[in-house]
């Protein structure tokens, strides 16, 4: 299983395609409006339609760095490749509130597929 959390990278393709199973993990959906009314669906179309099996789970972080909420559910999932799309913010609110790409990599517990 896979939990990914951006699925529309094209280097992905080939591992989502393939998994028996793909997870997109969302984390707090109800605080990003611009998720929609089905946070996550319009991500799972793009793998979906290339014959990946997808489901879309919905995390709570619960006042947990979202990264730890990604690595728990990647970890509960038994996930063997989890895939992240990486960006980042400005340098100032990396400093303050972190950021979930950082936190994933410091520590992985488990191999990444990084897109950018």
């Amino acid at each position: 299983m896979q939990v990914v959390r951006h699925t529309e990278h094209p280097d992905s393709l080939p591992f989502l395609t393939t998994a028996q199973s793909v997870t997109i993990a969302i984390a707090d959906s109800e605080k990003n409006s611009g998720y929609g009314a089905e946070p996550g669906a319009d991500l799972a179309t793009y793998p979906s339609r290339h014959g990946a099996n997808v489901q879309v789970e919905q995390l709570y972080s619960n006042g947990t760095p979202v990264a730890e909420t990604q690595k728990s559910a990647a970890l509960r999932n038994k996930a063997d490749l989890p895939v992240i799309g990486a960006y980042s913010h400005s340098r100032i609110k990396e400093k303050i509130f972190g950021g979930v790409t950082d936190w994933l990599l410091d520590d992985p517990t488990i191999p990444l597929l990084v897109g950018h």
